[in-house]
């Protein structure tokens, strides 16, 4: 009864292992066979879309983007006005109960 449980548990292991292999693999055209088996199953086309690459790369990776100064703006600091309350002409409402 010991060592059915340890078996029965890396069989199935193995089998989960191999199934999942096998739902991957994928076996080449046979192309010894004319006609539906003769490399023009456009299986080379679907490869091809999915390994094509949408956007073209003009620059390495490696150069960091060059700045640009076109002008440099100082800013003159503004005297601050004095804050004199107007702004709200009614004050504040009571707090809720």
């Amino acid at each position: 009864m010991n060592l059915i449980r340890p078996v029965v548990a890396m069989v199935l292991i193995t089998i989960a292992l191999l199934l999942t292999s096998l739902a991957y693999a994928s076996p080449p055209d046979p192309t010894w066979v004319g006609g539906f088996w003769d490399d023009g199953d456009f299986d080379d086309v679907v490869i091809a879309v999915g390994s094509a690459v949408a956007i073209p790369t003009w620059k390495t990776v490696d150069q960091p983007p060059t700045p640009i100064v076109l002008a440099v703006v100082r800013e003159e600091p503004t005297p601050a006005e004095p804050y004199d309350g107007s702004l709200h002409p009614a004050p504040r409402s009571p707090p809720a109960r």
